[in-house]
């Protein structure tokens, strides 16, 4: 659509993207980095490059533009979500930390985020935090539909927490739910 003559930022924009959907990442880097050169304080071609390196493996580079596109969107739950995960996925013990405290605050926000809850789960499993990781887990089955599985490892987070703590409430809310029927069955059932 854009000739190689046109230098507008649609024109390098749709071929950052052309290059990154096609799979050519130092293309794509290179070219989502002239963009940025351009425009230092967009976010949104902050998170372009950390979702660029992120899809391709390379989760420990995602980490500084994330950090910066949360920055400067005005802590845009979607790409924390993005800067949570990328943290998980680094394997860098030394971001645990930081990965709970950013997928804590998306999944406040954003209670349905399924790759959220098991970003959290990790991180927290990470941490060796088995109360939170199930509980983590048994939040992101039941957003994903999933009650039953959600509902099995609510039950087993409930036994690890103390009684009436925030956890043991939380996985008791899990366990007193009552899916909605369909059809006259309920639904949830699958594994």
């Amino acid at each position: 659509k854009y000739p190689l003559s046109n230098t507008s930022l649609p024109a390098q924009y749709a071929r950052a993207i052309s290059a990154y959907r096609f799979g050519n990442m130092t293309d794509a880097i290179q070219k989502i980095d002239a963009l940025i050169a351009t425009q230092p304080g967009n976010a949104y071609l902050q998170e372009l490059k950390g979702q660029a390196l992120l899809e391709a493996g390379r989760a420990g580079q995602a980490i500084e533009p994330l950090r910066r596109a949360v920055s400067l969107s005005g802590n845009n739950t979607l790409i924390r979500s993005m800067l949570g995960q990328a943290l998980v996925q680094s394997g860098n013990p030394a971001y645990t930390d930081e990965a709970i405290r950013e997928l804590a605050q998306t999944t406040q926000r954003d209670p349905d985020s399924v790759e959220a809850w098991r970003s959290l789960a990790q991180a927290y499993g990470r941490k060796g935090d088995i109360a939170n990781a199930d509980l983590a887990a048994a939040n992101g089955y039941m957003a994903a539909g999933e009650f039953r599985s959600g509902q099995e490892l609510a039950a087993r987070a409930k036994l690890r927490f103390p009684p009436n703590s925030p956890g043991w409430l939380k996985a008791d809310d899990i366990l007193a739910f009552k899916p909605p029927k369909i059809d006259g069955q309920p639904s949830g059932s699958r594994q």
